[in-house]
């Protein structure tokens, strides 16, 4: 590049730190400064205020570590502050099993309860969805291959899927091949620019 571009890269230099400067700040009785140095002296009585008081502390319990994502008894509760506020907003008292979401609800509240149909569909009735649930959890907590299978879309296995994915063919080939069996391939969308003989 040599020297052409010196100017260029020292613009480019003073914009950036005239982005990341701080030109002014308001002060808590209203008055604005605009001096580097006064900011400065601001910034620094800021937060000697703010981390320099002498408070109180605990040291840390080196138990910590070894607890590690256990929940303790206070937050392993039903009753913790989010159930309570999703029981008092969104539920009115109603059976989660009952409840419809509004369209303003929450997302994820409209989702749980789409998946909550789902379990409801399979199994036949809301009885039969906790008890479907139930058999998801283990000693270790929940099976997520058994919800899988419950979710997952049940097609009868074509014969040919066995046969293209063999060690012994190249992965490309075989992902070529069942995309060709499976009508995906966009051969004809990519060659759409030549025009096809229709008399031989």
């Amino acid at each position: 590049m040599g020297d052409r571009n010196t100017k260029f890269f020292y613009d480019l230099v003073k914009r950036n730190e005239a982005k990341r400067s701080i030109m002014a700040i308001t002060k808590n009785d209203g008055t604005i400064i605009t001096s580097t140095e006064e900011i400065g002296h601001e910034f620094v009585a800021f937060f000697t205020s703010l981390l320099g008081t002498e408070a109180q502390t605990s040291p840390v319990n080196d138990n910590v570590f070894e607890w590690g994502s256990k929940l303790s008894s206070e937050q392993a509760q039903a009753d913790t502050l989010w159930v309570k506020w999703v029981n008092e907003v969104y539920l009115n008292g109603k059976s989660v099993w009952k409840w419809q979401p509004r369209r303003g609800d929450s997302l994820l509240l409209q989702r749980l309860s789409q998946i909550r149909d789902r379990i409801v569909g399979a199994s036949g009735s809301p009885q039969a969805g906790m008890q479907l649930i139930e058999t998801w959890a283990s000693s270790k907590g929940l099976d997520t291959s058994k919800a899988y299978e419950c979710f997952r879309p049940k097609q009868a296995r074509k014969p040919w899927q066995a046969m293209i994915w063999q060690a012994y063919i190249p992965p490309k080939f075989s992902f070529i091949m069942w995309l060709g069996i499976r009508e995906r391939l966009s051969t004809r969308d990519c060659l759409a620019f030549l025009q096809e003989e229709t008399s031989c």
